[in-house]
């Protein structure tokens, strides 16, 4: 229910929290230049009665004198009021949020955007808006995203999408890079989860059946339109992601990869028992390379001592080589083990023929709870 409050009234009060500070800002100028005006008139006017020049002097000089002092008083407290607004605007960004907005320029989408090579992104017009312009995303089987914000946690995500051509949008949270990612694939009446893990897209989970089961799919009351601009707001909390797509507002979780298959595959490639043994294997390994470290550290005293230098520098390579090969191994079984997604940015994704629309991008990071 406070959510629900806070959604409506945060852009109210950021409204109402902007106009009081271009207001005081206003007043603050305004007063200043008064001040300067006052005291340079006072002067002149001082000057002109010390000389005698007109008899209404002393009187006119006077009331500018009471006019300046209440300039002077103005000044005080509209200093007194911007330096407030001043210290409250920044105790609020260090409490609350950072926001950052994303206004494309001449540049094209390159500017805040990392962008696969062969995919297709630019900019075209916004034929809503005069001489403004908005981000196309086509034949982009890579996820494209933000050039900052790989330490990201928390965020609120806000822009409009629109779908072309009867295909779907496609938005990505927590974005490693390209090839670890969470993306949802909106479509119809549905909202499609992917996950990205080491270049390999997961659709399908094995529950505790050995099930094979759809990944986490989410069933919208309506269907959403094509050719139409749709609002669009993601906030991230954690393992929480709220997904509202014009009104429509669902809830998901992102799992743990204990429980991922790769997609379109049938037999599970992650389950406890796997884990288990791939750490077991992974010990295995680190403990033979220290081994072999130990070894080297031996020989390589034997030919401080005159050993046969010859035979020792082939021993000494054989073994370097055995633990680069190790280290490649458990890298590899390392890797095979997922990404847990804690951490990343935002960004957009169209695959092949699939074509979408976006504009009025803005990311809000959140404190933690």
């Amino acid at each position: 229910m406070f959510e629900y409050i806070n959604r409506i009234l945060d852009p109210f009060l950021r409204k109402l929290f902007a106009w009081i500070q271009k207001t005081t800002l206003r007043i603050f100028i305004f007063v200043f230049s008064l001040v300067l005006l006052g005291a340079l008139v006072a002067m002149t006017l001082k000057w002109l009665e010390f000389s005698n020049v007109f008899g209404l002097i002393n009187y006119v000089g006077s009331i500018v004198w009471k006019l300046l002092i209440f300039s002077q008083t103005g000044l005080i407290a509209a200093l007194y009021a911007a330096i407030f607004m001043l210290f409250v605007n920044l105790r609020g960004q260090g409490r609350k949020s950072s926001t950052f907005d994303i206004r494309f320029g001449k540049e094209g989408p390159e500017e805040y955007f990392i962008i696969s090579p062969d995919s297709s992104w630019d900019l075209v017009p916004d034929e809503e808006t005069p001489f403004s312009k908005v981000l196309s995303v086509t034949n982009s089987g890579f996820v494209g995203h933000l050039k900052k914000g790989a330490e990201w946690c928390d965020y609120r995500l806000k822009f409009k999408a629109k779908i072309k051509s009867n295909s779907n949008f496609s938005f990505a949270i927590r974005v490693a890079d390209k090839n670890n990612a969470i993306f949802f694939q909106c479509s119809g009446k549905n909202i499609y989860p992917h996950l990205i893990m080491n270049g390999i897209t997961v659709r399908y989970f094995n529950d505790a059946r050995n099930a094979i089961l759809p990944f986490g799919d989410i069933a919208l009351p309506l269907a959403i339109p094509n050719e139409k601009w749709v609002d669009v707001l993601i906030e991230v909390r954690g393992k929480t992601v709220l997904i509202e797509i014009d009104g429509m507002r669902k809830e998901y979780q992102i799992p743990s990869f204990l429980k991922y298959v790769y997609a379109n595959a049938i037999t599970p490639v992650m389950d406890y028992s796997l884990i288990n043994n791939m750490h077991k294997e992974i010990n295995e390994k680190i403990e033979r390379a220290g081994k072999l470290n130990e070894e080297i550290n031996g020989l390589i005293k034997s030919l401080e001592g005159g050993g046969q230098e010859g035979v020792i520098n082939s021993e000494i390579k054989k073994k370097r080589e055995e633990i680069e090969s190790i280290q490649k191994s458990y890298g590899a079984t390392i890797t095979s083990m997922g990404h847990d997604y804690e951490r990343g940015t935002i960004g957009f994704r169209e695959w092949g023929p699939e074509h979408a629309l976006f504009k009025d991008i803005r990311v809000e990071l959140l404190d933690k709870i």
